[in-house]
């Protein structure tokens, strides 16, 4: 049953929306925000509660039809269910939903609800119907296979049974026979009962391989090289003796006694024992012990000085006097306008003249032989969709997030018409910009200046933590980011909460020194997290506007480190949390962001966990074109680009610019 059916339009439009009962939580608002907007459109279906949705889109009206029911409901029939309202609903409105047209009041469309009971009663007693007239699977043994098995296995029974009677009776005729001979000899004379018998016993038999013959000598064993042969004799009255097969059960005990022992002569030779050899002894007596040659020492031809060695020391003896003498940096020259602050490339205007010179150049430079003026289908769009993928994959973009990509413009563009003059490789380029504009672009603000007036509103310091792997640049970037906030006359200082690697306080001070920041440390092996509150409790006593928080790096599998970061965030809960990566590692980056993210998730104590905020890349000037990383990172985790890392100086810092960006995948 269809509890929630709804007829959207691409600019966020609701034009038709028929419900059954309530569906809480706005599903089809979730749907346009983390599917449309995303685009995550190759999506079948999508939780919401206890309730699935599912959609069609029509890309010639730019309409998404929603169609909402309970999980435990399982109807398979909603696809077909959904394309035959688009069918239905398009051909009826045609003219009020052409593509780029402005769509018309909700109220025109109430008219459409008549329309959509009929076929949703249609389709439900289709279903009830193949319900009931649904024919029950048979069992294995009814089909022809299952016949042709139980017909064999029944065959086998009756051949396994009539070959075991006739093996019981094979052995009672030779028990009988048996039984005879032991009782009578070849002259009909009677042998002993078992009770007068002479004991038998065991004899080995001779070197010369003859067998002695006096009646003591009752039992006879030959050992040969492949089998072993056991009789018994019995002695008749006449002295002669008859030799007589063993019983079942005197051959099993037999074979029990001689389990593990050693063959006999001309047998299979037994386990070799290891013998140790013996070690070398001393002259008296001892053991030989082994001595460790010591390592001499390298004599040079020439002893250097204590004078000479002290010219050729330049380290530092007093970090304080090192610090007083380093030169401050003039933050008025690292930012000349609001224009520098954004990231920008002079190698995109060539990528802007070639569009505009009509060529087909860089990314679409492969697509230039298909002929427009058509209706797209799935089958024209298939052939350039894997040569897209290929490509965003040579670009450094993840080959799951590549393919998602694909997929998404791919349902963009089928059922799509192209203009008389109008390529598929210009429609090709125009949804692949779109689609990458929407994943790029963030989904709330990341004005950190605007954060930062709001904080002061509140009298508080604005807070924020650098979080990421080792050796990526975190206390380069925050030293950055403190240039680029106090250049925006801001007061900012700095909490050294790295406690871990050598010298990461050293580091902060020599930048705080340079930029005439406030630095907070306790120096090493203490408590990050308590480190970070009270540094954020000396800066509201200063009245600091901004507190940049460094921790130290952590591999993402590390537990230890992931539960101490997670403390440190859940204490102090800071303002904005920046993930720093490199642009270099491509599909590494992706797994260590979600992984931080879920460790956060993981280890969180309240019911609302803070995750990432933003990402802040660096190297980014040593990648060229292969920004596929950024949007990988983007893509998996929603959580937008901020700052982009162009260089080893202070002012090398950049806003993202996510036309730039796209300009560089497409170069």
């Amino acid at each position: 049953m269809i509890d929630l059916f709804s007829v959207v339009h691409r600019g966020g439009c609701v034009l038709l929306e028929v419900s059954l009962t309530e569906v809480g939580g706005e599903p089809v608002s979730r749907l346009v925000q983390e599917v449309l907007l995303e685009e995550r459109r190759a999506q079948e279906r999508m939780e919401h509660g206890e309730h699935v949705m599912e959609w069609v889109v029509d890309n010639r009206s730019e309409l998404v039809f929603v169609a909402a029911y309970l999980t435990i409901s399982r109807l398979s029939y909603v696809g077909d269910l959904l394309q035959a309202l688009k069918k239905a609903f398009v051909s009826r409105f045609a003219d009020d939903v052409k593509r780029g047209a402005t769509p018309p009041l909700p109220e025109h469309f109430d008219s459409f609800k008549a329309t959509y009971k009929q076929i949703v009663r249609k389709f439900e007693q289709r279903h009830l119907l193949g319900r009931a007239t649904a024919k029950k699977p048979r069992d294995f043994a009814e089909t022809k296979r299952g016949s042709e098995i139980t017909k064999d296995q029944v065959e086998s029974r009756r051949s396994r049974s009539k070959k075991k009677r006739s093996e019981n009776k094979n052995n009672n005729d030779i028990d009988d026979d048996d039984d005879s001979d032991d009782s009578s000899d070849d002259n009909g004379n009677d042998q002993p009962t078992s009770s007068d018998a002479v004991p038998t016993t065991i004899a080995e038999e001779t070197e010369e391989g003859a067998a002695p013959t006096t009646p003591a000598a009752a039992t006879t064993t030959t050992a040969t090289t492949a089998t072993t042969t056991t009789t018994t004799t019995t002695p008749t009255p006449t002295g002669e003796t008859k030799k007589r097969p063993l019983s079942k059960e005197d051959k099993l005990k037999k074979l029990l006694s001689m389990r593990g022992s050693r063959r006999g002569r001309g047998g299979a030779p037994g386990p070799r024992r290891f013998k140790p050899k013996a070690s070398p002894k001393s002259a008296d007596g001892g053991k030989k012990k082994k001595t460790k040659p010591v390592k001499q020492a390298t004599k040079w031809k020439r002893d250097v000085s204590q004078e000479e060695l002290a010219s050729l020391d330049f380290s530092c003896t007093n970090l304080d006097d090192a610090l007083r003498q380093t030169e401050r940096v003039s933050i008025g020259d690292l930012y000349g306008d609001a224009s520098d602050e954004e990231w920008s490339d002079v190698d995109s205007d060539a990528d802007d003249d070639d569009q505009k010179n009509g060529s087909a150049g860089g990314l679409f430079g492969w697509v230039k032989g298909i002929v427009g003026a058509k209706e797209l289908t799935q089958e024209d769009i298939d052939p350039v969709l894997r040569t897209l993928k290929d490509k965003l994959m040579h670009k450094n973009v993840a080959t799951d997030i590549a393919e998602k990509i694909c997929e998404s413009v791919g349902a963009n563009l089928v059922g799509r018409k192209t203009g008389t003059f109008q390529t598929v490789a210009s429609l090709v380029r125009e949804s692949l910009v779109e689609a990458l504009t929407r994943i790029l672009t963030p989904k709330r603000s990341t004005n950190v200046l605007q954060g930062v007036r709001n904080a002061q509103a509140q009298k508080r310091p604005y807070t924020i933590v650098f979080v990421g792997v080792n050796g990526v640049g975190k206390s380069t970037s925050l030293s950055k980011v403190a240039a680029y906030l106090t250049s925006k006359d801001l007061t900012v200082s700095v909490a050294a909460c790295d406690t871990f690697r050598s010298g990461a306080v050293q580091q902060l001070k020599t930048h705080c020194t340079r930029l005439g920041l406030n630095l907070f440390e306790r120096g090493y092996n203490s408590d990050a997290a308590s480190v970070a509150r009270e540094a954020v409790k000396a800066a509201k006593k200063r009245g600091d506007d901004v507190v940049l928080i460094d921790t130290a790096g952590r591999m993402q599998d590390n537990a230890p480190l992931m539960r101490a970061l997670s403390k440190l965030i859940n204490l102090n809960k800071p303002d904005l949390v920046l993930f720093v990566g490199e642009a270099l590692v491509g599909n590494d980056g992706v797994d260590q962001l979600m992984k931080f993210n879920n460790c956060l998730v993981d280890l969180s104590d309240g019911t609302d966990p803070r995750l990432i905020d933003g990402i802040l890349l660096t190297k980014f000037d040593t990648i060229d074109d292969k920004v596929g990383a950024a949007i990988s990172m983007t893509y998996s985790s929603g959580v937008p680009i901020m700052f982009v890392g162009v260089g080893q100086d202070y002012g090398d810092l950049k806003k993202m610019n996510v036309k730039m960006l796209i300009k560089k995948l497409m170069k």
